[in-house]
C-alpha cells in the first residue's frame, strides 16, 4: 500500500502491515451489533430485585398514564454496569415513562463512603482465588458467553480485597535485593525445586521443640537429606505405601513373563490390569496384617512370606486351603474370597516355574521383609501431595499472580484444612457475602 506526503508528493516507502481488503470476522460481528438496535448481551440479575422493579414500576406506570397500553422495557441505552452486575431502569416507548434506577444485585453494608460493593463481584473473586483461572481468563469466558466483562482494574481491586482477608501476617519478609517492586521472597538465582533446602529450613524451625527420628518420602525426594543435616545421622527414611505399591506395579508390567501367561490377543492390556489387581491385593493384605498384629513387626515378617506364596497360588487358580490358612483378605470360599476388580473373576494365569519366581520377586517390593521395615508405621505423603496439588490449583505454574500470590497460597492452605465447601462458606462469611436466606434460616432454627 503506497502512501503520500502531506503536500501530496509520493513517498517511496510502503506500509509493512496494510489493512486487509476485506473485513474479518470480528469486523462483521461489530458491524452487525452496531446496526442492531435491540442487541442485548446476557446479564446476571437477582430475581427478587427484578420482581420488585417490575411490580413497583408497573403500578407507577399506571399512575403516570392510566390509558397507556405500552409495555415496559429495560432502558438498555442508559444501563449502568458495576462489575458483573447491573443497575437498570424501565421505560415505556409510547408515553415516555421512565422509572428510577434499581440495583438488581445484593450488596453488603459498610461504613465506607462511596458505592456499596456487590456481593456477586466479591463472591466471584472468592472462587477465582481457589482456582487457576486469572481475571483475564475469566473475562474471556464471560465474553464467550456473550456477557459484558467487568474492567480489569475493578476486578483487580476486588481480588486484592479478598486476598487481604485470607492472608495472615506475622512473619517478616526480607527482600532479596531485587530491582523494582519488592514482591519476591527468594533470590532470582534460587532454585524453586530444591527440596533438600526447603526441608532443611522446616527442620530447623521445629528443632527447638521437636526431634525428628523418621521421615516418610516418596523414595526419589531429597527432603530426607535436608532433615538429616539438621537432626543428625540417626534420622531414618521411611517409604510411602502408595509409592511403593506403584513401584511394585511397574516392576510387574516391565517383567518378562512367558508368552502363555495370559490368554487372548491383547496381552499388554491384560498384563497392566493384572498388575493393578496385584497391587490392590498386596495393599489390602499389608493393611489387614498390620491391623491384625497391632503393629508387632516381627509377626508381620513371620507370616508375610507365606502370604506372598499364597497370592501366587491364588492367581494360578488354587484359591482354597492356602488362602484360608495364610491370606488376610481371601478365605478361599465361593462365598468369601478376594474379588478381582481389574481382571475377570475366575480367570487363572498359566505360570511356569520361572514365572512364579519372577512374580514373587516383584511382589516382595511391597510386603517383603526389607520393605516391611520401611512401611512399618503405614505413614503416607498424601497430605503433603494434596497440598501441593491445591497450591498448583491456586497458583499454577503457567500464570503469574505477583500481587495476590500470598493470598492464593493461604487460600490453598485454608481449603485443605477445612475442605472446599467449608472453606468457601467460611470465606464468604468473613467477607459478608454469604447467602442471607441461609443465615436467616439458621437463626430461625436457633430461636425455635
Amino acid at each position: 500500500m503506497k502512501i503520500d506526503n502531506v503536500d501530496g508528493t509520493p513517498v517511496g516507502q510502503i506500509l509493512l502491515r496494510p489493512k486487509p481488503k476485506n473485513p474479518d470476522v470480528v469486523d462483521k460481528y461489530l458491524q452487525a451489533a452496531n446496526n442492531c438496535t435491540d442487541a442485548c448481551p446476557n446479564k446476571v440479575y437477582t430475581p427478587q430485585h427484578v420482581e420488585t422493579l417490575f411490580n413497583t414500576e408497573i403500578r407507577n406506570h399506571i399512575l403516570y398514564k392510566s390509558d397507556c397500553d405500552g409495555d415496559l422495557k429495560f432502558d438498555v441505552e442508559n444501563e449502568k454496569q458495576w462489575g458483573c452486575v447491573w443497575r437498570e431502569r424501565l421505560k415505556c416507548p409510547k408515553c415516555n415513562f421512565v422509572s428510577k434506577y434499581y440495583r438488581l444485585y445484593d450488596i453488603f453494608e459498610s461504613n465506607k463512603r462511596g458505592p456499596k460493593a456487590a456481593k456477586l463481584n466479591v463472591q466471584i473473586q472468592c472462587g477465582l482465588i481457589t482456582s487457576p483461572i486469572s481475571n483475564k481468563n475469566f473475562r474471556d469466558i464471560l465474553m464467550f458467553s456473550n456477557m459484558v466483562p467487568p474492567s480489569s482494574s475493578g476486578m483487580q481491586k476486588t481480588a486484592n480485597k479478598v486476598a487481604k482477608q485470607i492472608k495472615r501476617e506475622g512473619f517478616k519478609i526480607v527482600c532479596p535485593n531485587h530491582e523494582g517492586v519488592h514482591t519476591a521472597y527468594i533470590a532470582e538465582d534460587a532454585s524453586i525445586g530444591n527440596e533438600g533446602a526447603y526441608s532443611s529450613w522446616c527442620a530447623t524451625e521445629v528443632s527447638d521443640y521437636l526431634k525428628i527420628s523418621h521421615i516418610t518420602t516418596d523414595g526419589d525426594s531429597r527432603a530426607f537429606q535436608g532433615v538429616k543435616q539438621v537432626h543428625g545421622t540417626n534420622v531414618e527414611a521411611l517409604r510411602d505405601v502408595r509409592h511403593l505399591s506403584a513401584s511394585m506395579k511397574r516392576a510387574i508390567t516391565r517383567c518378562t513373563f512367558s508368552p502363555n501367561l495370559f490368554s487372548g490377543t491383547n496381552k499388554l492390556n491384560q498384563k497392566n490390569r493384572f498388575a493393578l489387581d496385584i497391587k490392590a491385593r498386596c495393599v489390602a493384605e499389608l493393611n489387614q496384617s498390620f491391623n491384625v498384629h497391632q503393629g508387632e513387626l516381627y509377626k508381620d515378617k513371620q507370616y508375610m512370606p507365606e502370604v506372598i506364596k499364597t497370592i501366587v497360588m491364588c492367581y494360578k487358580g488354587y484359591c482354597g486351603s492356602s488362602c484360608k490358612v495364610n491370606s488376610y483378605v481371601c478365605s478361599g470360599l465361593p462365598s468369601n474370597h478376594w474379588i478381582k476388580n481389574f481382571i475377570p473373576n475366575g480367570s487363572t494365569c498359566r505360570m511356569t516355574c520361572d514365572d512364579e519366581v519372577k512374580f514373587e520377586n516383584c511382589i516382595r517390593i511391597l510386603p517383603g521383609p526389607n520393605s516391611l521395615n520401611l512401611v512399618r508405621f503405614l505413614t503416607s505423603t498424601q497430605k503433603s501431595e494434596a497440598f501441593n496439588r491445591a497450591l498448583s490449583r491456586c497458583n499454577p505454574k503457567n500464570v503469574s499472580f505477583p500481587r495476590n500470590f500470598p493470598g492464593r497460597a493461604h487460600a490453598a492452605v485454608h481449603m485443605i484444612n477445612h475442605r472446599f465447601a467449608n472453606s468457601a462458606l467460611l470465606l464468604t462469611e468473613e467477607l459478608c457475602v454469604y447467602n442471607n436466606s441461609t443465615k436467616s434460616s439458621q437463626e430461625s432454627e436457633t430461636k425455635g
